[in-house]
């Protein structure tokens, strides 16, 4: 997630952190941060399109949910992601709290820039490691 977009969720009170705020520095590769997500409790919000892939077994080994939001081939601004992260946060927030596995959602948006239709659905665990 870009910081600008962890920093605007939580001025609204989601508890986002980025990883540089929470690990100190950037340039973090996966695997630590996916460590530092399971001894923290903590859903690593992605938009890394081959991440899941990489490192499915990580992830799963892990046990942390997981929120990937896929980068469509234009690209996905700052100001997309918010606005995708936005308007879903509540719905990733309730479906991570209840229940008692990890979680893995795929947050995806079609129609046109200016109105974009945002869906959240469940990726199982063992498709996580499915293109």
């Amino acid at each position: 997630m870009v910081p600008s977009v962890a920093r605007a969720l939580s001025l609204v009170g989601y508890s986002v952190r980025t990883v540089d705020g929470v690990l100190g520095r950037r340039g973090v590769k996966d695997p630590e941060i996916i460590n530092w997500c399971g001894e923290n409790e903590a859903v690593w919000i992605h938009a890394d399109d081959n991440a899941r892939r990489e490192h499915a077994r990580l992830i799963n080994s892990a046990g942390i949910s997981t929120v990937w939001v896929p980068r469509p081939k234009k690209g996905l601004s700052a100001k997309q992601q918010l606005s995708r992260l936005a308007y879903k946060m509540q719905a990733i927030e309730s479906r991570v709290a209840g229940s008692k596995r990890p979680v893995h959602l795929k947050l995806s948006a079609s129609g046109t820039v200016d109105e974009p239709r945002v869906s959240l659905t469940d990726v199982s665990a063992d498709q996580i490691g499915r293109g």
